[in-house]
């Protein structure tokens, strides 16, 4: 039978009607202007940062700090603020998991006598029960779009993993064998998700595809891995695993295949577990200590654990709520140092357009391969960006070139406006008059 270990506590996983513990462990006219003066070429591009779609907000945990039955908490990145975001003495609130807006929380309730899957939004209000059965439901997670939840239940015996609409409509079944399956994660892309199994014997993590097919297993030890995490960009796995120590877990990190499997927490003396990634995939956030009871959160690379819950109970399986990134208005100057701005539709050459630093944004910070510019979305002609003081302010500015023809101006058109991210991955966006010529 797979347990659920939290320092000297061991329970069965899914097999107490109580649920205590529920399963193991858990971004033409025109010619190219010369600003060749810091040239930003590919290879300056943090591809793993532009890549997350989301700051970090409030951590979200469990904890025992009121009683015997454990309450959701939620507090800053820094650990303060810390809140009952439940308030349901008696309910056994367990595993938060939180909507990839940022505006939900899933997680397992026994309010109703039963363990089941409930949603609230953020701050706790809105407590909505999502299953109704009398076999355990517990261990949700969002898919990327927030219309799918992944599950795990022992409805049909042994406990699978399920699937079922954000609303709890439509549960089905997605894996189907005599093994003890659950800890789903959804990928970003929505693709596939990460679960462990004990269908070799001893605990491993597999991936399959979002319809339950192609199940393939990505670790391969004598020890028991389980609990894993998709990293933002998809590139990475996190997980549990008691390979170095039978009876005190470490976080480890994989590569989204199996491979590079390296040791994050290196605690030796500690028992780490539920590993989950902060929204901009920078660090994670895990509980551990000499009992496991506390949360704390590292560098994704493993350094500055930093202690986040300081008190005598038991907090644990935290996870990440995303901020979604407001858009932020930039200066656009489409052929700086010309007025008006006239374009030809009909032109073979590229148009430059500058991105200016302002007393409230610096240019400098824009990714040059994230801009798209005019309706069609042209991308950079020419795979890298310019640095220049193109208005003479004494600031740095961001220029770009666009193929005419790909920006999907028209004649008659009054405007053109480019969209884009910051290497840390806020939106942006800006536009500029502009005058179309020779059009007759």
């Amino acid at each position: 039978m797979r347990k659920d270990k939290i320092g000297n506590r061991i329970v069965p996983l899914c097999s107490m009607a109580l649920l205590m513990f529920c399963g193991c462990e858990k971004m033409g006219n025109e010619s190219p202007t010369a600003f060749e003066a810091h040239p930003l070429a590919k290879s300056s591009l943090p591809a793993s940062l532009a890549a997350f779609p989301a700051a970090n907000g409030k951590i979200v945990f469990e904890s025992y700090r009121d009683g015997p039955s454990a309450e959701i908490y939620a507090m800053n990145p820094d650990g303060s603020g810390q809140t009952n975001v439940t308030n349901n003495p008696g309910g056994h609130n367990v595993y938060p998991a939180r909507s990839p807006d940022g505006t939900k929380i899933l997680f397992c309730s026994h309010r109703d006598g039963n363990a089941e899957i409930y949603v609230m939004n953020a701050d706790g209000s809105g407590q909505t029960r999502l299953t109704n059965h009398p076999a355990v439901d517990c261990q949700a997670a969002w898919s990327p779009d927030g219309s799918k939840i992944a599950f795990q239940s022992d409805r049909d015996v042994n406990t699978q993993i399920y699937v079922m609409n954000a609303d709890g409509s439509g549960q089905t079944r997605l894996s189907n064998n005599s093994a003890t399956e659950g800890n789903p994660d959804w990928s970003p892309d929505g693709s596939k998700i990460a679960f462990d199994s004990d269908r070799d014997s001893n605990v491993e993590i597999y991936v399959m595809n979002d319809d339950g097919s192609g199940q393939t297993r990505i670790t391969n030890n004598a020890a028991s891995d389980n609990s894993p995490a998709w990293s933002p960009d998809g590139a990475k796995i996190v997980f549990n695993s008691y390979r170095d120590n039978a009876s005190q877990a470490e976080i480890y990190v994989m590569n989204a295949d199996g491979s590079g499997q390296t040791n994050l927490s290196n605690s030796n003396s500690t028992d780490d577990g539920s590993p989950a990634w902060s929204p901009d995939g920078t660090k994670i956030v895990f509980h551990g200590g000499p009992a496991g009871g506390e949360i704390y959160v590292m560098n994704a690379d493993g350094s500055g654990v930093t202690r986040l819950t300081f008190n005598s109970a038991t907090d644990v399986r935290p996870d990440w709520q995303p901020l979604p990134n407001s858009t932020t208005s930039v200066t656009v100057d489409i052929k700086p140092g010309s007025f008006p701005n006239s374009i030809n539709p009909k032109s073979k050459g590229v148009i430059p357009v500058a991105i200016l630093t302002t007393g409230t944004f610096d240019a400098t910070t824009v990714d040059p391969l994230s801009v798209k510019f005019g309706s069609d979305g042209a991308v950079e002609a020419h795979g890298q960006g310019h640095l220049e003081d193109v208005d003479g302010d004494g600031d740095l500015d961001l220029v770009l070139h666009f193929k005419t023809q790909a920006t999907g101006i028209q004649c008659g058109d009054t405007s053109a406006s480019l969209t884009g991210k910051t290497f840390g991955g806020q939106d942006i966006i800006g536009s500029d008059p502009i005058n179309t010529v020779g059009c007759n």
